[in-house]
Order: structure tokens, then sequence, then C-alpha cells
């Protein structure tokens, strides 16, 4: 990374001796114009062999593209076209769609007719440009109409390789391998050349943040210049009106801008903004004081954890403020599996103190055991009062959660609510008999004459942790569905999210290389995976190895800004379905989400790949070209053995 000839960075002078002149590599264009037509027939294939409809949200995503080519001004949530909705229904049936589910549309009904998640309201920036072809193929059955949509994705995918090409020509000195290796290992992944022939918004996200990448190399390598500066400027307008996982790309110009101004002796004064920035930032964006382990469903700026001299136990309570005429914010804790085990599949008592700052009915603590709810109303005022509710658990392997949610429904006059000593136990505890705990942690106690062990922690909020505030979580719930002061809670957490983190980080893995169609596709083989996950180990160990040899003279503001939304778009990837780890079935992201960062991300694999090929270069004498054949015979094989796959999985 950041591999140039000077007077861009002296790093290319010792990496450019990984390969030299040779000839081969110096028909540097005739090279490029070669990967970009072996990528066009390669994305061809992929286009042609996944059936209608058989991509992420393609019915739902199309019906947006032709709405806004058939319609005037853009849609509203809540539009539909029933027409249009028979027609892709129809042909979804023809082709076997619905195969093996549940599922089956009303093609004759006067409801909406069922094509998917509908995606009206989302950014329209790419579905304007998906209704071009539509304009011009509005008569034409409405599989080609799709097919014409598939190609324009197409065409983005081959502006996406370019643009690797020109970041690597960038970062590197003449001649360097990285600059065909680079867009060669893009072209050449299966998921994304599939995801790419799609009728999917993440393809507009993908080709127009890989340019603003571009745009933004270009301009910290060359300096400030009105002409560069305005392309980058457009494309990070294009990509805030694409999609969600992109508008990051609005606060990540003022990298750019700030080391394309401040260049040689005079870049210490980025770095100062950089950092000083990045600083105010993070203290401006967090607070402290919040009761730990009680995840806020709401973005609600009153603290959980309230000091009283009321508190049964110890001197906190937890606090949760009702406004009025609002949504009713709710508190969670997910129980332990360990200790969900050992109290699912018998009585169970569930207590607390619970007062309130008016008398109100309220409900108590909320067991959630999967489609198992159980709670109490009852009334309760100024004075605490020790409330308990008693059942038997259902077994479940879904996560246990406690919920403090003191209504259900809106309410006129706003109040306060606070819960102190919540206790979970196992066994059928008498009405009547208070739990005497043997300290303010509430951890375990004297119960009705028996010991018992309190499955809930941080029991009346004595304990606490930092949150994002208020204005955080408002901020980003408008672009992402994640909201930071949970994902903070996960990761604080983590124990009881190891669950949602390890399937995911799988997940993402598999979806990254081959996993295709709605994520249904896997590739056969002897653990295909296994082995593209030595390659891949491969690659960041040899990335590691070559940063640590060569820290001193790379370009660091180029590594700021292609790693920079390599950590927030692949951190938000992961965390994007955290908020449904709590329900009874759970999103599972997938990697498409973060291929807008493709590029600099097989910039780092291929960095390590080709630094782990020189040591074999170097200590058993293995030829460059050998190497890089291997690179691209690895690629080349797993594309065939995808192609394989999925043309199986649709004619079984």
């Amino acid at each position: 990374m950041a591999i140039s000839d000077s007077p861009r960075s002296i790093a290319a002078k010792s990496s450019m001796k990984l390969i030299n002149n040779t000839g081969l590599w110096g028909r540097e264009y005739l090279l490029i114009f070669s990967i970009l037509m072996l990528s066009f027939v390669n994305g061809l294939i992929y286009f042609s062999i996944i059936p209608p409809w058989q991509h992420y949200d393609e019915p739902a995503q199309y019906e947006y593209a032709w709405l806004i080519a058939n319609r005037p001004g853009l849609p509203e949530r809540g539009d539909y076209d029933q027409f249009v909705r028979r027609e892709i229904a129809a042909s979804m049936v023809e082709h076997d769609f619905f195969r093996g589910l549940d599922i089956f549309p009303n093609l004759v009904g006067s409801q909406p007719i069922w094509i998917g998640i509908s995606q009206i309201g989302e950014l329209p920036f790419y579905y304007w440009i998906a209704s071009l072809p539509l304009r011009l193929t509005k008569y034409l059955d409405v599989v080609l109409q799709l097919k014409s949509v598939r190609l324009v994705s197409l065409f983005m995918y081959i502006i996406t390789i370019l643009a690797g090409y020109g970041i690597a020509r960038e970062v590197t000195g003449k001649n360097h391998p990285l600059r065909w290796l680079l867009p060669a290992s893009i072209a050449l992944i299966p998921s994304f050349v599939d995801i790419m022939t799609a009728v999917n918004d993440d393809v507009g996200a993908a080709a127009f943040f890989s340019i603003f990448l571009w745009a933004g190399v270009r301009l910290i390598q060359k300096g400030f210049g009105w002409l560069r500066f305005l392309v980058l400027l457009f494309f990070a307008v294009l990509c805030f009106w694409t999609k969600n996982t992109v508008v990051i790309a609005i606060i990540l110009i003022f990298i750019p801008v700030l080391f394309s101004l401040f260049r040689d002796s005079k870049r210490k004064y980025a770095w100062i903004a950089v950092i000083g920035g990045t600083t105010v930032l993070i203290f401006s964006a967090l607070t402290w004081g919040d009761a730990a382990v009680w995840y806020k469903s709401s973005t609600s700026s009153v603290s959980t954890h309230f000091e009283s001299l009321q508190s049964p136990l110890g001197s906190s309570a937890i606090r949760i403020s009702i406004p009025a005429r609002e949504a009713p914010p709710s508190l969670l804790q997910i129980i332990p599996k360990q200790r969900a085990q050992e109290i699912r599949d018998q009585p169970v008592s569930l207590g607390a103190w619970i007062w309130s700052s008016r008398p109100a009915k309220v409900r108590t603590p909320i067991i959630i055991n999967g489609d198992q709810i159980i709670f109490d109303e009852v009334d309760v005022d100024q004075e605490p009062r020790f409330f308990l509710i008693t059942s038997v658990l259902e077994p479940s392997n879904l996560p246990l959660i406690v919920n403090l949610s003191p209504v259900k429904r809106r309410v006129d006059q706003g109040f306060t609510t606070y819960y102190d000593g919540v206790v979970l136990t196992g066994g059928n505890h008498p009405k009547g008999e208070i739990p005497v705990f043997n300290d303010i942690s509430g951890e375990e106690g004297l119960w009705n004459g028996h010991q018992f062990r309190n499955a809930i922690r941080n029991s009346s909020g004595e304990k606490t942790w930092p949150i994002a505030r208020r204005w955080v979580d408002i901020l980003v719930s408008k672009y992402f569905p994640g909201r930071p002061s949970l994902v903070i809670a996960s990761l604080l957490d983590l124990s009881n999210f190891r669950t949602y983190y390890t399937v995911t980080l799988k997940t993402l893995f598999e979806s990254f290389w081959a996993r295709f169609g709605w994520g249904n596709i896997t590739i056969s083989g002897f653990h295909p995976y296994l082995i593209l996950g030595i390659f891949t180990l491969i690659g960041m160990l040899g990335a590691i190895r070559f940063f640590l040899k060569n820290h001193g003279r790379l370009s660091w503001e180029l590594i700021l800004f292609l790693g920079l939304p390599v950590v927030m778009i692949w951190g938000s990837t992961l965390v994007r379905g955290i908020n449904s780890y709590m329900g009874n079935h759970f999103l599972v992201p997938v990697s498409r989400y973060a291929y807008p960062v493709i590029i600099p991300t097989m910039l780092l694999i291929d960095i390590g790949w080709l630094e782990i090929g020189k040591i074999g270069k170097d200590s058993i004498k293995i030829p460059s070209k050998v190497i890089y054949a291997l690179l691209i015979c690895f690629l080349v094989g797993l594309n065939i053995l995808s192609i394989y796959s999925i043309i199986h999985y649709f004619q079984v």
C-alpha cells in the first residue's frame, strides 16, 4: 500500500524490487484492457447463469427502478404498482423462485402482491440510473427488462475494476505487479461478480465509492487542484444519494483535501487536524453513566443509572423515563447462556422493587424466552415495593432476555419508573417473601430460607458504562440499522453476543468469496472455505510482514484514507444485525454491504500474497511468473468451481 515513485512516495524504491522490468508487464494498457475484457466475459457468465429474481431483493429492487421509469417523480414509501407486481410474481413462479418455500403469491387478489421487502424509500440514485434502460424497453417482457438493468450493473462492475487499476497505478511505481493483480483479483472474486451483475443498489454503492477512493488518492498524490477536488466532491455526493453504506464519503472527503493542501513539511498540520478532530469527535460522541449490561431500546438522553436514597439495595436504582406521547422506552438484558440453560425447563421466580414518580400501572420485569413472554401489571406509587411473578420456562435455544418496559403504549402524561434489586432465579418462591442479598451487587443471597444465585447482573444499576450520546444515536440511526449505543454495549458485553459475532464473521467470510443468489448457494468441493481461509490468512500475514518491514517508508496519509473506510464499512457491516439479535430470528449480514471497500480490502490481501511470494522467490527460488500464475490459477479455479456450483444448484 502506498507504493509509488518519488515525488509521491519513497516507498516505491524498495517495493519496486519485487518485480523488475521484464517487458511482459511493460505493455500495461494492453494488459489492463485484456483484464477488462476477461472481466466482461466473466460477468456475462454470472449474468447468464443466475435465473431472474435470484439475487438479494432483486424483485423489489427492480420494482423501484420500474416505478421511476414509468411514473413522474420519485416514488414514496408505500407506493407500488399492482400490474408490475403481478408480472414480477408470475415470472418468479415461472422460474421456480418459490421452490421449497412456504410462501406463494396470490396473483388474483386485491391486496399488494408479495415480491419481497419493498425498497421504496431507499436512497434513489442507483435506481434512477437503473431506470434509464427501462424507459426504452417498457414494452418488452419483464425478464428482458430485468436483464437490461442487469447490464447497467455489469457496466458498473467494469468501472469498479477500472477504479481498482487507477488506485493501484497511483500508489505503485511503473511495472509493479499490483497494477494488474489488484484489478484482476477484484474481477475474479465470485461473490463480487455475482452481486455486481444483479439489480441491486449495492452495485452503485461499490462503483461510486470505488471512484471516490480513486479520486481521493489522486488528490493526495498529486496535490490540490480544483478539477480533482470537484471530481472527489461529485462522487461523494453520488455516494450520499446511492446507499446508506457509503454516506461516510461526505466525512472522508476532508482527509484527501487536508493532505492535498498541506504537503511535504506542512503535512504535520494535516495530521494534527485529523488527530485533533477525531479526538474531539470521540469525546463529544460518548458519555458515561448508564446502568451497565442493560441495553437501551430508545435514544433517550436520560441516564438509566440513578442515585436514590429510596433504593432498598445499595445506593442506586435503574431509572426509565417515559416521555409523554412518545414511543415507550425499555431496557433489556441478555441472561448468560449457561445460566439461562440452568433455569430453563423448570419453575423460576422473577422479582424487583418498583416505584414511580407518580401513581401508575406498570409492568413488572418481563421474561422473553423465545415465543414465551411472561410479566404482570401492577399498581405502583412513590414508595418502593417488591413484586414477584413465578412461571415455568420452556426449553429454547434463543437468548433468554429480561426486559424492563413499564408501559406498552404511549402515555399522555410522562413519568419515571424505578427498578431495584431485579432478581431471576430457579424455584417457585412464595409471594410475600423478600430476598435478602449478600451485598449490593445482588448476585446471590437468601430467599425463603434457601440460598440462591441471581441470573440478573447489575440488578440495581450500581455499575455504569459508556454509551453514545443521544444525537449520535439519532444521526446514525437515520442511515444505519444499528444504534451506536447498542453496538458499544455488545462489545462491552461480548460474552453474551459471542453467538452473533461468531455466526456473522463466518457468514461475512464465506459471502465475501463465494456465496450466491440470496446467500443460499454455497460452493461444493473438498473443504473449499477452509482452503479459502488459508489463502486469506496467508495474505493477511504477508501484509502484516510488509507493513512491519516498510513502516518507515510508507505513505501513511494514503493508508489512513484507504484504511479508515475499510474499518468503518466492514465494522458497520459486522454489527448491522445487532439490533435483531434479541429477537426470535436475528439478521445475519453478508459481505455485499462491505463491497464498497473491495479495492482497499483486496489491495491489502494482494500485498500480502506478493510479500509471501517474495519470500518464496528469495528462499526457494520460485520465479515471479510462477507465483503470479499460481495466484491467477487459484482465482480462476475458484470461479470455475463457483460457476459449476451455481449451475448445479438450479438444475437439481
